[in-house]
């Protein structure tokens, strides 16, 4: 798989299925990605620190429709580069983790 930056419209930005499911439901996406993948980072293949389920939205401007198209487990450098507008803002703040 290819790393590409992915730009959102801003009425998603802030916004995950991480915080609107309930834990359990998304740990349980998280483990069967894990298992089916391994704990490795789908992009890069790094194994090692933490690893971060990403959401895969397909978007239609003119409709103003986003749908789920998949997830997939990234490294926090890789998450960082599909996050680059939020990476920027972390980076100001200091609050980046890499």
């Amino acid at each position: 798989m290819k790393l590409e930056v992915e730009l959102v419209p801003s009425t998603v930005w802030f916004s995950s299925l991480h915080d609107l499911l309930p834990r359990k439901v998304w740990d349980n996406i998280r483990n069967e990605i894990i298992q089916k993948n391994g704990r490795k980072c789908q992009i890069c293949g790094e194994v090692e620190g933490g690893m971060n389920l990403h959401e895969i939205w397909k978007y239609d401007d003119a409709k103003h429709i986003q749908t789920l198209e998949g997830f997939i487990l990234l490294c926090n450098m890789c998450h960082h580069v599909k996050h680059i507008g939020l990476a920027g803002i972390l980076a100001k703040t200091r609050k980046a983790r890499l």
